[in-house]
């Protein structure tokens, strides 16, 4: 347990525990193989949540590096849960029906490819969709910046061959979603010389 940590480190422990091994979709995040979290991920879980947390992945690995708290395993760059003591619907993405319509954030400069191609994760990563535009936007502008919102059409996605996985019902994720199940925003009008 914690109760060798000084207060402040105890509260974030807590909610460590909380974020990685009960309900990771508080947080945005999804882990990947093994129930693993990379550092800078948590660091955006921590910031995405109620009343968020600023903390940089270097305090972040310090924390693990100092303080070795028992509930969790740390290799240096990733963290996780001890197995043992993680929720299983916290840890592995299940396969889900979506709602009919959920929300994505892209980078302003990544909308013409998604309406040409549609959007892709990064290798070895997901596409996070949540249930509202302001979630999607918050969620990845905590990421990149500025972003644009697009709608997808979750549930004709599923019934077109789409697979999607959930954490807790409500954060969905996705490796690809083909352009005609998204309703892309208007495009930015080129900058001109002036």
């Amino acid at each position: 347990m914690a109760g060798g940590l000084p207060r402040r480190e105890r509260g974030l422990e807590k909610l460590l525990f909380t974020l990685l091994g009960r309900r990771p979709w508080e947080g945005g995040i999804a882990p990947q193989e093994g129930g693993w979290f990379p550092l800078k991920e948590v660091v955006q879980g921590l910031r995405f949540m109620e009343g968020g947390v600023s903390l940089s992945t270097r305090a972040l690995a310090s924390f693990f590096s100092n303080y070795r708290p028992p509930r969790f395993q740390w290799d240096g760059e990733r963290v996780r849960v001890s197995p043992e003591l993680a929720a299983a619907e916290a840890i592995t993405p299940l396969p889900a029906e979506p709602p009919e319509r959920l929300f994505l954030g892209v980078r302003e400069r990544s909308l013409l490819s998604a309406s040409e191609g549609g959007v892709t994760a990064p290798q070895a990563g997901w596409l996070h969709l949540f249930a509202t535009e302001e979630e999607a936007r918050r969620w990845k502008e905590l990421r990149t910046g500025p972003v644009a919102v697009v709608e997808v059409e979750a549930g004709a996605a599923a019934r077109g061959g789409c697979r999607f996985l959930s954490l807790g019902g409500r954060l969905f994720l996705a490796r690809h979603i083909p352009p005609r199940f998204l309703k892309v925003p208007p495009l930015p009008e080129p900058k001109g010389d002036e």
